[in-house]
Parts: C-alpha cells; structure tokens; sequence
C-alpha cells in the first residue's frame, strides 16, 4: 500500500475506535431494548449518533485501504449508518443492541489491529501517530492496544 494513502485514514481508523469507544461508555447498563428506552431514548440517540458518524467516516477511507482489509464490514457500516438516517422510525432497536452487543467488539479489535499492521509496516508516521495519541481528541482510545498488541 503507498504510504500517502494510509497516512490519511489514520485520523478516520482512529475515529472509528473512537466512536466504538464511545458506545461501549453509552450503552455499558443496556441490556435489553427495555434498558434502551429508559430516560426519554437518550443513550439509543447517542448510540445512533455515532454509528451514523461511522458510517460518514467510513465514506472518507481510501477504498484501496478498504480492499486491503475485507475482514472489516466497510459496506455494511455505511448500510447501517443509511439505516439510521433515512429509516429513523423503522429502526429495529433489538438489531442495534445485537450490533452494540454482538459485532462491534470484534469491529473494534480489527480496527486496532489495522493500525498497529500499518504502523509497523512504516505505513503511519509514527509522528503522525504520536500527534494523535498525546491529543485531547482522542480521550477514549486505549492506544496501549496498538503499542502493545
């Protein structure tokens, strides 16, 4: 792979853990649908946000990256994240919490698992990578995962 077109998925491999990370923190009490529709529909809403957010960012990583890894369910993402945006009313919360539940640790662990790959390929700059993990932004990645896979 050249080196130009990881360089620029890493903010959005990072983004994508980012918003793993974020709804693992939501949905940590959510056991059932029931749990999901206490509090007004708060952590549904917080969940769906960040899954639509994957799947925009999903959009933006080079399909050649994409192609080097077809363990990761790129297509199936961006279909969520459709789902959630234009089938609102019809979504099937017992398919979100299977998907919360299910498949996103295992999307997670992959996605770990392609920048560790990349960076000790010389694919990241390690000081592209070093910017990233002394940033506030990225406040919910364990970036010991990558270190110390």
């Amino acid at each position: 792979m050249s080196k130009n077109i990881i360089r620029s998925d890493l903010i959005y491999l990072l983004a994508l853990i980012q918003s793993t990370q974020k709804i693992f923190a939501y949905s940590k009490d959510i056991n059932s649908v029931a749990d999901f529709l206490l509090n007004d529909m708060i952590v549904v809403n917080a969940c769906l946000q960040q899954f639509a957010y994957m799947g925009e960012t999903v959009k933006k990583i080079n399909p050649l990256t994409k192609a080097d890894y077809p363990n990761i369910p790129w297509i199936e993402i961006q279909s969520f994240r459709n789902n959630i945006v234009h089938q609102y009313q019809k979504l099937d919360l017992n398919k979100v919490l299977s998907v919360i539940k299910n498949h996103l640790p295992s999307l997670e662990t992959d996605l770990y698992k392609v920048i560790k790959k990349e960076l000790e390929n010389g694919n990241i700059p390690k000081d592209h990578y070093e910017v990233a993990k002394n940033s506030d932004f990225y406040s919910y990645i364990d970036f010991s995962r990558i270190d110390g896979l």
